[in-house]
């Protein structure tokens, strides 16, 4: 094992989406089969602010809005997502279309797709040893989406999903969407 640990080299991908403690609040960002498991309409914003007084530091913005259709099984949702750190910059489109299926009188099991539009940017300065400031302004786009299941009752909830199935790429900015 410490062989494997010193000698072996492997590569690791850090987070592309952004986790909220209010979770429970907000399972719609993670899980777009969530949309109208609880109410026939839903709608929010979240924030969060982290590091006040510094230039740049952490800030994460979220509004939402879903509502059930007549059909009562039908359920869409829009998601605008915004989210800072230094001169990085994201945005989020995200529609939702769900669909509920009920198996008895308090399950129902949910399915659902959700196209979503990425856009990034960077913005500032970049500073290097022995080299002048460089400044960077680059904006780009990709489109993905993801989809979801999620098993609801009063008493419990289990769902699963994937954020972004499609690896797109933004190739302005020399950027893979990755899968997960």
């Amino acid at each position: 094992m410490l062989f494997f640990i010193l000698f072996v080299a492997f590569s690791t991908n850090a987070q592309q989406i952004a986790h909220t403690t209010g979770f429970n609040l907000y399972q719609e960002y993670y899980n777009p089969a969530a949309c109208g498991a609880e109410k026939d309409w839903n709608a929010g914003v979240i924030t969060r602010k982290q590091w006040l007084g510094f230039d740049g530091s952490p800030f994460l913005a979220g509004a939402f809005g879903d509502f059930t259709l007549k059909n009562k099984i039908s359920v869409i949702g829009l998601q605008y997502d915004y989210d800072q750190l230094g001169m990085f910059k994201y945005h989020s489109i995200r529609a939702i279309y769900n669909q509920k299926i009920p198996l008895n009188r308090k399950l129902t099991l949910s399915a659902a797709l959700s196209p979503e539009m990425q856009i990034r940017n960077i913005s500032g300065t970049f500073i290097y040893p022995s080299t002048p400031p460089e400044e960077v302004n680059i904006t780009d786009a990709a489109f993905t989406f993801g989809a979801g299941i999620y098993l609801h009752s009063p008493d419990f909830t289990v769902g699963i999903s994937s954020r972004q199935i499609v690896e797109s790429k933004m190739t302005e900015l020399g950027y893979t969407l990755k899968r997960h």
